[in-house]
């Protein structure tokens, strides 16, 4: 990323290097940013530089006793200004800082101009005798079927090739090779670099942001816009989730008894997602008389998630939630009591399972049931047959399980296998 400041005093010097690639830099736009920025740092110093003497003079008037209200006053709306004025500040150095990223790096004064490598200037040229032998090394390569060049330049660009057994390896070993030399006789200090870094680390590199929507498209581009999952039935309805084109998220459908019946929507992530920087539905579960749905949201990407209720009969959410849950429900047959697992802030380890009648306040909600031990893994969920909640515990060796009548949620769990020893 070249430096605001260089550009700054080198303004024309710089136009016509980045008009050799074809770049127009925008002067009007640069300077713009540029002095809104710096008037904006010259704002903020001349305020400190104020409310530094003045604190000052109210050193000097507590000491002598004498009052400074006035004073304290100025220096409470200085301090609003300065806040205000940080604000600005932050945003001014983010518009110009991503303006910068967007202008390429320049060129040495040595690279011609031109639009290929025609333009190229000769330094220096060795001319090679050729025979009636002499095959180019590409043909080599292709004839004795190392490597294809089939679609390869939809990876690479032309004149590239995918190497396979035993010159793959040959370009391996000879990699290596030149490594091994360059250290042992050239002083050169070998490093490994890791194969994925963050993305502050490629700012400016070449590769972020110029590629960062690039990357994203190429993935996007495999994505059927409306592409829609095969339906499963369940309990007299066909469920399925479809996609949208433009849409990010999922719309999660059904249709009762046939998939001719008319569909109804059960919920649309992309009306929910309005509005947030990040939103994940986590598990979707419907009453077992199928007029209800309970399903997780997470907002912050911490797997904290708050479970809603839905009446699909009316589309109405209930106010009453339930937060800081692992997402996942077990409904009882009376369609009104569920239970959920309660996870812990610092572990973020599921940790307790709670009783919630719907309506309710979570804060009300009975605890059934606490896992002491942070080795193990809990959850609660429904038996296949519906007739039971069962709470699961599991760690790397150990496992058991709690079960409770689905018909009598009100009632206690009781062991139905015993926390044994560990076992592989």
């Amino acid at each position: 990323m070249i430096d605001a400041n260089y550009i700054k005093a080198n303004l024309e010097q710089v136009k016509k290097n980045l008009a050799k690639k074809g770049f127009n830099l925008e002067e009007s736009k640069f300077e713009k940013l540029y002095s809104n920025r710096k008037e904006l740092i010259t704002k903020h110093e001349s305020l400190l530089s104020e409310k530094n003497i003045i604190s000052k003079d109210i050193g000097l008037l507590k000491s002598n006793n004498k009052d400074a209200s006035s004073l304290l006053l100025k220096v409470e709306s200085i301090n609003k200004e300065i806040d205000k004025i940080s604000k600005s500040e932050t945003k001014a150095e983010k518009d110009l800082h991503d303006y910068l990223l967007s202008i390429p790096n320049l060129l040495d004064d040595s690279v011609p101009e031109g639009k290929s490598e025609d333009s190229n200037k000769i330094i220096y040229e060795t001319k090679l005798q050729k025979n009636s032998l002499s095959i180019d090394h590409l043909d080599i390569i292709n004839n004795i079927k190392l490597s294809f060049n089939h679609d390869v330049t939809s990876i690479s660009g032309s004149r590239f090739s995918l190497l396979f057994n035993d010159i793959a390896k040959l370009h391996r070993v000879l990699g290596q090779y030149m490594i091994n030399y360059h250290v042992e006789n050239n002083n050169y200090i070998e490093v490994y670099v890791p194969l994925i870094v963050n993305e502050k680390s490629l700012i400016g590199t070449g590769q972020l942001p110029k590629f960062k929507d690039d990357l994203f498209n190429e993935i996007v581009g495999r994505i059927e816009k409306d592409d829609e999952t095969v339906p499963y039935f369940e309990n007299g309805y066909y469920y399925y989730r479809r996609y949208e084109e433009d849409k990010e998220y999922a719309i999660y459908c059904r249709k009762k008894g046939s998939l001719e019946s008319k569909e109804q929507i059960i919920l649309d992530v992309n009306v929910l997602a309005k509005g947030y920087d990040y939103f994940a539905v986590g598990g979707r579960f419907v009453s077992p008389d199928n007029n209800w749905l309970a399903y997780g949201v997470d907002t912050l990407s911490r797997r904290f998630y708050t479970i809603y209720f839905k009446d699909l009969r009316t589309g109405e959410v209930l106010s009453q939630s339930i937060p800081n849950t692992g997402g996942r429900i077990a409904w009882a047959n009376d369609n009104q009591t569920v239970f959920y697992t309660s996870k812990n802030k610092t572990t973020l380890l599921s940790e307790k399972i709670f009783r919630h009648k719907i309506g309710s306040d979570y804060k009300n909600d009975v605890l059934v049931y606490t896992e002491k031990d942070n080795e193990f893994y809990i959850g609660v969920g429904r038996s296949k047959s519906g007739e039971y909640i069962v709470i699961w515990n599991g760690s790397t060796l150990v496992s058991d399980y709690h079960l409770l009548n689905a018909n009598t949620p009100d009632g206690d769990f009781f062991n139905f296998t015993p926390r044994g020893t560990k076992h592989e």
